[in-house]
């Protein structure tokens, strides 16, 4: 919020919205209800945008040339696993640069 001598005058403040940068001229008279449902849009927009970076940088990986190439480009990756130590410890030993 950017709340400054002149938006005193004019009984406003102005909103804007971390996520998207854009601004809005809010009365001071109703700036708790309006604030409030920016914050809402502002949380929709954001866990929409992650949920969107999370599906897709998820990844479904079956051999391990892929792995690597896969995990190299940032991303979380699924794969089979023994579930035994010692392919646990190749994995993170092989993986760790």
């Amino acid at each position: 919020m950017e709340l400054g001598p002149l938006d005193l005058e004019k009984n406003q403040l102005v909103a804007v919205r971390r996520d998207d940068g854009t601004k809005t001229t809010v009365p001071l008279e109703s700036a708790s209800n309006q604030i409030r449902s920016l914050l809402d849009q502002v949380q929709t927009s954001l866990l929409a945008r992650a949920e969107k970076d999370l599906k897709e940088h998820t990844k479904l990986v079956e051999n391990w040339t892929d792995f690597s190439s896969t995990l190299d480009a940032k991303n979380i990756i699924l794969a089979p696993f023994c579930e035994r130590i010692v392919c646990e410890d190749n994995i993170k030993r092989e993986s760790t640069r």
